[in-house]
């Protein structure tokens, strides 16, 4: 059913130890098959054992091309920075 979610889809981002989200992002384009990790950002989380640690949050922007479109992730990134 569409919309339709299981009860323990969703988690309280305080209840999976994020500490921080950082609200600016940077463009880093990384390309594979086609699909492209573009924007990245940073969060704050803390570990099992109580130690805050850092990771990166990343947008991915997949391939959803005809296959006629010769369009590259290169021109995909491009257009990600105008």
């Amino acid at each position: 059913m569409r919309g339709a979610r299981a009860a323990d889809e969703l988690t309280k981002v305080g209840d999976a130890g994020i500490v921080a989200i950082a609200l600016g992002c940077r463009v880093v384009p990384h390309c594979a098959a086609g699909n492209c990790e573009l924007e990245r950002a940073g969060f704050v989380y803390r570990g099992p054992d109580g130690v805050e640690r850092t990771g990166d949050v990343t947008d991915v922007h997949l391939s959803v091309r005809r296959r006629d479109d010769k369009a590259t992730c290169t021109e995909v990134a491009a257009c990600a920075k105008k």
